[in-house]
């Protein structure tokens, strides 16, 4: 069935290769106008509109679209709506595809020109991570997005720093009581079949509004790993193959509400909770040679997790303040045995619980704005590990507490340059703790930092329809709490993951310079210092015949490049985008034993085009990207790519929708790895289960609506 598809999307993607060529044509072509538009001269007022316009040229009307433009933060601001038109959207998530500044490859997300980025919903951060972010979004309705902003450098009064994209959803209002909402499911079809489902309600009046949905999810999947090493201990080199096949499948549910409403002028009250609900399991079969010798192992793993995040805040004027917590509990069993009669059964538990207050406030002076604003959080993680059986397996049972408290306060000021632009200036100082205990020894102090991170905005306008925006920012990145915990995780008889205690955050600076024409072009250059970084590798043991992934910090990682966004519109039916990035990047540091120095050009495409039919009933999209081969600490990736497609049918039937949509439609998606540095020698090819194909129904309605009450008549009536 899979190559069946295939073979239909074929001739979609002929089409691919040939618009790539005619864009590649035009690119230099494009660059030359933008370098040459430096000496026009302006012919109507700067600025920048999100509005359709249109104009007569000799009796011709000619409508068309601005895509995006900078808004009053600095921020490249897409419409929700805008994203949505003529696109095969089936959810929230699938807006942040036709982000133009955004890059996917495989289910991860990057920002053009920016290595590290937080998701953000409403101006605010969240306690949970981004795959959770990314889920919650898969189970929105694209209708609920009013907006996403792209910050190559975030507000500080948002909670995060450095680039970020915020999702502002829709806070309705309607002058009687109304409902409205969507049910979706949708099939999809991969080596295994799978199947989603949800409904999303809206309720709103003249006052107050309130939004709630529910999503379930049944995914299975499955990956294959070949692992090939050549091991040096002991004096001895030890000859290493493997072939590792996983399955998953998880049973997964999340529900959302959310209300915010108007007290009085400019005085509002917003409140949120999330809850999510994952049941995955995975059965893993490795066959392992080692030196002619095979063993083989299966590994069984059930992992069922539960996540609470409720939020509020309360907004008068130009202050706010507000509060959220986040509580998370995870508990894993894990049995392993293997063909030489040895077996493992354990258990890991890790519960989480953080608290986070802000409070933020702007005033007018000098003729500019000034920010200010504090910040706190307070997190215990708690990770339990226990033994229940082991037979030829090393390890032991522990309990390991971790807490953390961290308080910031930070001041801007805001100046303005007219219609020309602006200019913001900011600085955070950041104090952060971090103790941990084991086994109810004593707490030890595992980071005791004090942190200053300017940062700094510019948008100018030289002329018409051009805007020059200038960024940096300084940010500081912590590792996940198991990443930091003494505890080792068998993978199989061979590849084990251990966690690394004196594993430290770092810092991260970045710099960039874009230059947008007509709110469509975008030509760019950044550049990103990251001292002691922090990456994950894997190195083979000098003291035990096996494999280890662990994370570790860098000496240095820097990259400096050019990024460049160049839609084309051939009609009004059929649209084009071309996204380009290349890049030098430079990485050192030691892992263990091996040491490192590798510098690498490495190089990025995208290409998206779209085409609409029939009055716009039948929406068509395919897209594609390359990425030319990049290094990772001790990894050498080799070139990865992949092509994608969507169809949508809006039949007669008000409010309903039918979504086709491949993913990875020619089953190209590999990752491919090899290090090899001084003894330490190996290569893995990571097989994916990315190509699927999926049909999405959604249904739109807009139901109950309060009418306008009749008066009776009533003054003749009684004594």
């Amino acid at each position: 069935m899979k190559r069946g598809l295939s073979d239909l999307f074929f001739l979609i993607f002929l089409l691919t290769f040939a618009t790539m060529k005619r864009i590649m044509n035009l690119f230099f072509l494009t660059v030359g106008v933008a370098v040459a538009s430096f000496g026009q001269t302006p012919s109507e007022k700067p600025g920048n509109s999100l509005v359709d316009t249109t104009f007569q040229l000799k009796g011709i009307t000619v409508q068309g679209r601005l895509p995006m433009r900078v808004n009053a933060n600095g921020a490249l601001h897409y419409s929700g709506q805008q994203l949505m038109a003529d696109r095969p959207i089936r959810h929230a998530l699938d807006m942040l595809d036709e982000i133009p500044t955004l890059q996917k490859s495989g289910t991860t997300y990057t920002i053009v020109g920016a290595t590290s980025f937080s998701i953000l919903v409403n101006g605010k951060k969240s306690g949970m991570n981004q795959e959770q972010l990314l889920s919650y979004l898969s189970s929105l309705s694209p209708n609920r997005v009013a907006s996403i902003d792209v910050y190559y450098n975030t507000p500080r009064r948002f909670g995060v720093r450095g680039a970020s994209v915020n999702i502002t959803l829709t806070k309705e209002r309607s002058n009687s009581l109304k409902l409205n909402g969507d049910v979706n499911a949708s099939l999809s079809q991969a080596t295994y079949t799978g199947t989603n489902g949800g409904l999303n309600l809206a309720l709103s009046s003249p006052k107050w509004s309130a939004n709630m949905g529910y999503a379930g999810t049944y995914d299975k999947s499955a990956t294959q790993l070949n692992l090939n090493a050549l091991h040096p201990l002991a004096g001895h080199i030890y000859d290493v193959a493997q072939t590792d096949h996983h399955t998953f499948k998880s049973l997964n549910n999340s529900l959302y509400a959310d209300a915010d409403i108007t007290l009085g002028e400019q005085t509002s009250i917003s409140l949120s909770y999330v809850l999510q609900h994952d049941y995955p399991k995975s059965n893993a079969t490795a066959a392992t040679t080692i030196n002619a010798t095979p063993i083989l192992s299966d590994t069984h793993t059930k992992s069922p997790s539960w996540l609470h995040n409720l939020e509020a805040s309360l907004s008068h004027h130009d202050f706010e303040i507000g509060a959220s917590a986040t509580f998370y509990n995870e508990k894993e069993h894990q049995d392993l045995t293997d063909s030489q009669q040895s077996s493992l059964d354990c258990s890991y538990k890790q519960q989480v619980s953080k608290l986070s207050l802000f409070v933020d406030h702007k005033i007018s002076l000098m003729g500019g704005h000034i920010n200010y604003g504090i910040r706190g959080n307070i997190a215990t993680t708690t990770n339990h590990k226990e033994f229940l059986s082991s037979q030829g397996f090393t390890g032991e049972s522990f309990k390991f507490e971790q807490k953390e408290q961290t308080g910031s306060a930070y001041v801007g000021y805001r100046h303005s340059l007219g219609k020309k632009g602006f200019i913001n200036l900011s600085l955070e100082s950041e104090y952060f703790h971090s103790s941990y205990s084991k086994d109810g020894v004593p707490a030890t102090t595992l980071w005791q930092e004090w942190q200053l991170y300017p940062s700094l905005t510019l948008i100018y306008r030289p002329r018409t329809a051009r805007v020059i925006q200038l960024t940096f920012s300084s940010e500081k990145r912590y590792p996940t709490y198991w990443t930091t915990a003494a505890n080792r995780t068998y993978i199989n008889t061979y590849c084990v993951n251990d966690g690394n205690t004196s594993l430290k955050p770092y810092v991260k600076y970045s710099l960039n310079l874009n230059y947008i024409i007509q709110s469509k072009y975008v030509l760019g250059v950044f550049a990103e210092s990251s001292p002691h970084r922090f990456t994950q590798s894997m190195t083979l043991s000098d003291k035990e015949l096996c494999a280890i992934y662990k994370y570790f910090n860098m000496r240095h990682d820097y990259r400096y490049g050019l990024m460049a966004v160049l839609p084309i519109d051939w009609t009004q039916q059929f649209q084009s985008r071309l996204t380009t990035m290349v890049f030098d990047m430079h990485q050192s540091g030691q892992l263990d034993a091996t040491s490192f120095s590798k510098r690498k050009v490495a190089s990025m495409l995208r290409l998206n085009n779209n085409l609409s039919l029939f009055q716009k009933k039948l929406l068509l999209e395919l897209s594609s990207w390359y990425q030319f081969p990049a290094i990772q600490g001790c990894y050498d990736i080799q070139e990865m790519y992949s092509v994608s497609a969507g169809i949508t049918w809006i039949p007669p039937v008000e409010g309903l929708s039918l979504t086709f949509h491949g993913e990875d439609i020619f089953d190209t998606y590999r990752t491919k790895t090899k290090c090899h540095i001084g003894q330490t020698s190996y290569a893995f090819t990571n097989h994916v289960d990315m190509q699927a194909f999926s049909l999405t129904v959604r249904y739109t309605f807009n139901g109950y609506k309060t009418h306008e009450q009749k008066s009776v008549d009533t003054s003749r009536f009684g004594k």
